[in-house]
């Protein structure tokens, strides 16, 4: 948890057979979500999509302490905060404890304040809960995160 993981270590490619292969850094595990079913990938698998979407969404630090670093989004609820107990940790001053949370929900990614004293925005918009789509900006606080997710489906 809080761990900085290296997306440049991910390669995600389809083959002949319509199997999508993932291969990741050994101590990592990387959770893959599939309609409305989670599975755990180890080092290197291989997925049948059968038809159905695969899902693979990050941040993007555009400032601050994670400024160019690309974070990942690993779990159907994600964790944003500046307490050691949250899975994206931001060390800052304008981040509460438990800031917000990025839920995998309905094959859709939700983003949610948690009553935070500086906000949450999307997009320059101070949200409470808001569907998230690929390359929306969302602010925690004062710092700015690129939001980024990949959906593929079989043929």
């Amino acid at each position: 948890m809080g761990k900085r993981e290296n997306i440049d270590k991910t390669i995600l490619e389809s083959n002949k057979d319509d199997k999508t292969v993932l291969e990741s850094p050994e101590e990592d595990k990387t959770r893959l979500i599939e309609d409305d079913k989670t599975m755990l990938v180890g080092e290197s698998q291989e997925i049948e999509l059968k038809g159905k979407p695969l899902y693979f969404a990050w941040l993007v630090g555009i400032d601050g302490p994670h400024k160019g670093i690309d974070i990942r989004i690993i779990k159907e609820k994600t964790m944003i905060g500046k307490a050691s107990t949250n899975d994206i940790i931001i060390p800052d001053p304008y981040i509460s404890s438990v800031h917000a949370a990025i839920y995998f929900e309905k094959d859709k990614f939700v983003v949610d304040d948690l009553k935070s004293s500086n906000g949450t925005y999307l997009n320059e918009k101070r949200i409470e809960r808001e569907v998230l789509k690929d390359n929306d900006i969302i602010k925690f606080g004062k710092l700015n995160y690129k939001f980024k997710c990949i959906r593929k489906v079989a043929k």
